[in-house]
């Protein structure tokens, strides 16, 4: 009786979202059937199904989109959401706002949740569409550069500490266009755990998990493909039991880590910035780049992967890294 009171809260969202929701039939029943392992949950501090007028009507015949409530979710970098036939649905910036940056261009959509606990328990249903894997993105994250989710078409990584740590990753689920994932994620102190329905349950404690991140960097936060869409549904977010751990935690988590790989340190940040030339720090230095050689543009369409950190612009010097790779 105990652990039913405890989970009334989370079971009076879930029976919430399952009216009207985009998600049916089998798919459905797989993500209602995630249920908190960690956490107890307090209060529901948001929630959104992103139904509107049409939502249940065929695709054809639903409304127009409309505007997001920036009240509870911010853009980043100016890349542009509206809720449309019922999902949150982003895409990349304008082309006149990418042409006046030199870095941050809003090539892939960026949206962060304003109402996000700092110990949480999040429910959610996400799906990447169209465009290109990068070494930075998709991904889904927890506070900015504190824990994130790195999707794949090898797999999910769990990283933290500003990616300069791996605490976990699996195989079992990957990258792919057009599939909606189902999770439910949970923070607690250096704790985080995350299910994905009718995949693996990654688990990771690590001390910069607790470290608090600066207020407008923290919250659920989500980066889709490289000029691809990102749709976003079913969210729940709850408050925590403070120091409290749910009924069967013990023993869930020692299964958890006896499957545990050890955590892999992986190259620091602040070291690659150190180790780079002066052209390749600042792409519009390096002379030939993708912004006015249309060979390099045609390179960087065919392989997006060899834009190694990420800022939207391919020079010669990541080509010729990139084709060494190869060889290797």
């Amino acid at each position: 009786m105990h652990a039913i009171k405890n989970c009334r809260p989370y079971l009076t969202a879930c029976l919430a979202l399952c009216i009207g929701s985009t998600c049916q039939g089998q798919e459905a029943d797989s993500r209602d059937s995630l249920r908190p392992i960690m956490n107890v949950p307090s209060e529901v501090s948001y929630q959104s199904n992103f139904n509107g007028p049409g939502k249940t009507e065929p695709k054809e015949t639903k409304s127009a989109a409309t505007e997001i409530d920036k009240t509870t979710w911010q853009p980043r970098q100016s890349t542009q959401w509206t809720v449309v036939q019922g999902v949150l649905q982003g895409e990349q910036s304008t082309a006149e706002f990418q042409a006046q940056r030199e870095h941050h261009h809003g090539y892939e959509p960026r949206i962060k949740s304003l109402t996000t606990p700092r110990e949480f328990i999040a429910s959610f249903s996400v799906r990447f569409n169209d465009g290109d894997e990068t070494s930075l993105v998709p991904l889904i994250e927890f506070g900015h550069h504190n824990v994130r989710l790195k999707f794949s078409k090898t797999g999910i990584a769990l990283l933290a500490d500003h990616e300069q740590v791996q605490l976990a990753q699996t195989q079992q689920i990957r990258l792919e266009s057009g599939r909606w994932y189902h999770l439910l994620a949970e923070r607690q102190a250096d704790e985080f755990v995350v299910q994905f329905a009718g995949g693996p349950t990654l688990y990771a404690k690590h001390k910069s998990l607790a470290i608090p991140v600066a207020d407008d960097s923290d919250g659920l936060g989500i980066a889709g493909t490289r000029r691809g869409t990102v749709e976003i549904d079913n969210v729940t977010l709850w408050s925590i039991k403070t120091a409290t751990k749910a009924r069967g935690w013990n023993s869930t988590v020692k299964t958890l880590t006896a499957k545990m790989a050890d955590p892999v340190i992986l190259k620091k940040q602040t070291k690659e910035k150190k180790s780079r030339s002066p052209n390749e720090r600042n792409p519009a230095a390096a002379g030939d780049t993708s912004q006015n050689k249309p060979w390099i543009e045609a390179f960087f369409a065919k392989n997006p992967s060899a834009d190694a950190d990420g800022d939207g612009v391919l020079t010669k010097q990541e080509i010729n890294r990139f084709k060494q790779t190869q060889k290797n």
